[in-house]
């Protein structure tokens, strides 16, 4: 649907609803804005949750620790 028709729409209402079509509209506003902060929020925790170097200096990777790459790529039908 388009603004056009929308307000063709709101046109065709008695001056007594334009309140409440307004009223709506507001509600569908505040809607839209919760959920994009909402959306935001979530975004922002996991986007914390998910830091990378998080384990950095906590384990040690071993110098060979390719070596079995081949045998690995074989296990999987990868030549």
């Amino acid at each position: 649907m388009s603004y056009a028709t929308i307000i063709e729409k709101i046109n065709l209402l008695p001056e007594d609803q334009l309140n409440e079509a307004e009223n709506l509209i507001e509600n569908l506003l505040l809607k839209i804005k919760s959920d994009t902060k909402n959306k935001s929020n979530l975004n922002k925790d996991i986007k914390e949750k998910r830091k990378l170097g998080i384990a950095d200096g906590k384990y040690a990777i071993p110098e060979n620790i390719d070596i079995l790459n081949d045998e690995i790529a074989k296990l999987f039908g990868v030549e």
